[in-house]
């Protein structure tokens, strides 16, 4: 099938990239940059109609606020008005809101400072604000970053998101090893286990779907706690069957898009990978007793390292691992397996995309080069935002004459890495203790706590 050349060469190239992986930043894949507007408290001695303007990345275009003294606030050609209030702070509170509801921005205020957000990963230029026409009683500044995202779309490449989820589950399994070591110290020791025990820590968090698995007792009051496996920082204090549920939807996503398969993520829907979403599978549970049974103990560490038959052709995440027979250990160790399986045979597509595309310069044919079509891509499209489908010299495929070239599975390059940022971002905030946002929320969750939305549709 014939693809086309130029998305061919960006595909390569975004494979390959090698840029900055933020470990503590709250956001996924936009970077965050601010402007400050300070005002001052006589504000509304400024004439009627004065403006200033905003620089909007994703449109490219200067935004141009407008003070009005009468009339109805709004849109008004290529202006946004805002009302004089009967006061600075009404004013103030007028401008605000018209900075937030322009679909690009939003504002915050705080001392008699404006501060506007915008989140992108484009190129953003000075604002362009006029000397005669403008405010005299409040100045504009210019966006400035204010803080990097985890996975900025630009610059990682996929080669090395892959290698970040594997270093990043290794990391995990470390630190649950060591409370491993702490819990058996303590079951040498001691038959009653409280919050008190030295170094055991209860968990605040368990699982929704797996609260019972091979005789762990669920938490419902203070005398049914379980020992907590992972903790860092201020985040939740993990059971391991939490642990359990979060990585059994991640793992069972990157199993369906290894095998292209059609399955049901705890309850997510059916879907192959990225299609439908993975449903939050942790819930808070509230500490203040002190008891911790002891049959909580010994089946966690259990769970932790039994040894059964993964299914790789199982319908649903449960049937896939079996809560009964796959220990957690294990569990990782399939994950990383699934996705070194996975980097290898997109390094294979990458050999013959890089034939493919020799043979076309070669011949006369300088448009379009041999391959396999890819029929998924991302879904991560933001408004022109260049956030995933468009990233790095990506033109939109939709048309025939501009399809991209299949990396894995019938998947394009940005279908692959915006399913395993998603994927990878919740590995990060659970490696890091990251109370972070996904690309398609304002809210910010720890790990397991939210949903995972889907990243992938048919072209």
């Amino acid at each position: 099938m014939s693809i086309n050349v130029n998305q061919t060469i960006a595909t390569l190239n975004n494979l390959n990239m090698n840029g900055t992986i933020s470990k503590s930043s709250t956001e996924h894949l936009l970077n965050v940059h601010t402007a400050q507007i300070v005002y001052e408290t006589t504000l509304n001695q400024d004439a009627n109609g004065s403006f200033f303007k905003l620089y909007d990345a994703i449109s490219g275009n200067q935004i141009k606020f407008s003070i009005i003294f009468t009339g109805t606030a709004g849109v008004d050609g290529d202006t946004i008005t805002f009302l004089k209030g009967l006061n600075t702070e009404a004013t103030v509170v007028n401008l605000k809101n018209a900075i937030n509801n322009y679909v690009n921005f939003s504002a915050s205020v705080s001392d008699s400072i404006i501060t506007v957000t915008q989140k992108t990963n484009l190129t953003i230029t000075s604002n362009s604000n006029p000397s005669g026409d403008g405010f005299t009683k409040l100045m504009v500044g210019n966006f400035l970053l204010n803080s990097m995202a985890a996975i900025p779309s630009e610059t990682i490449g996929t080669y090395q998101l892959i290698y970040q989820m594997i270093n990043d589950l290794s990391g995990i399994k470390k630190k649950i090893r060591n409370n491993e070591k702490v819990l058996i110290k303590n079951l040498e020791n001691t038959t009653t286990f409280t919050n008190s025990t030295p170094s055991i820590i209860i968990a605040t968090h368990q699982s929704i779907f797996h609260n019972t698995r091979n005789d762990l007792i669920q938490t419902v009051d203070n005398n049914t706690y379980k020992p907590s496996i992972l903790s860092v920082s201020s985040s939740p204090s993990y059971s391991e069957d939490a642990i359990f549920t979060i990585l059994g939807g991640i793992g069972y996503e990157i199993l369906k898009l290894k095998n292209l398969s059609n399955g049901n993520n705890n309850g997510g829907g059916s879907g192959y990978a990225g299609i439908v979403k993975i449903p939050a599978g942790v819930l808070a549970c509230t500490v203040t007793g002190t008891g911790l049974p002891l049959t909580n103990v010994t089946a966690t560490l259990k769970n932790l390292n039994m040894t059964g038959t993964i299914s790789s052709g199982g319908t649903t995440t449960n049937l896939t691992y079996n809560q009964e027979t796959i220990g957690l250990y294990q569990l990782i160790d399939q994950i990383i397996n699934d996705l070194s399986l996975i980097n290898k045979e997109i390094k294979s597509n990458e050999r013959n995309i890089i034939t493919n595309l020799t043979d076309s310069v070669n011949s006369v044919n300088s448009v379009n080069v041999e391959g396999t079509l890819a029929i998924y891509d991302s879904i991560i499209y933001n408004s022109d935002n260049n956030a995933v489908k468009l990233r790095s010299g990506f033109v939109d495929d939709n048309a025939i004459d501009n399809r991209k070239p299949s990396i894995l599975s019938t998947y394009s390059e940005d279908a692959v890495f915006g399913l395993l940022s998603s994927l990878s971002y919740e590995l990060i905030k659970l490696n890091y203790g990251i109370n972070g946002t996904h690309w398609n929320t304002t809210t910010t969750s720890y790990a397991g706590i939210s949903d995972i939305e889907p990243t992938t549709q048919t072209i």
